[in-house]
């Protein structure tokens, strides 16, 4: 599979919306658990979705098929922008690759033991 600008572009704005998303969903259930007058919960939520956003596209990637050099791209960038450290962004392409590595196979295991084999091919029939 070849490299693409456009899935990259692609997997790159939709995992900055799931964190986004994500971060989200967090803030609030945090200050929902402390109530009014705690501290911001923004940095912690925004820390938190910005690693597991790229974590869901890897298992997606995985189990598709697709490239890995991809989502370990957008992994770095994503969890290092949304928790301002380029450290967290290293730590996620680990944890993304390792992801990525057992939904892949996962995926060739599904695909083995399913009842449906190879309908691309054909059987002339």
């Amino acid at each position: 599979m070849k490299w693409s600008w456009k899935a990259f572009g692609a997997q790159l704005v939709l995992t900055f919306v799931v964190a986004l998303v994500l971060a989200y969903g967090i803030s609030k259930g945090i200050d929902a658990k402390r109530g009014p007058g705690a501290p911001d919960s923004t940095l912690i939520s925004m820390a938190i979705g910005g690693f597991i956003a790229p974590l869901i596209l890897s298992l997606i990637s995985g189990l598709k098929g697709w490239m890995l050099k991809s989502p370990l791209i957008v992994s770095f960038i994503v969890a290092g922008i949304y928790a301002s450290n380029p450290v967290v962004g290293i730590i996620c392409v680990f944890v993304s690759a390792a992801l990525y590595l057992a939904a892949r196979k996962c995926g060739q295991l599904l695909a083995y033991f399913s009842p449906v084999k190879n309908l691309d091919r054909g059987s002339g029939e």
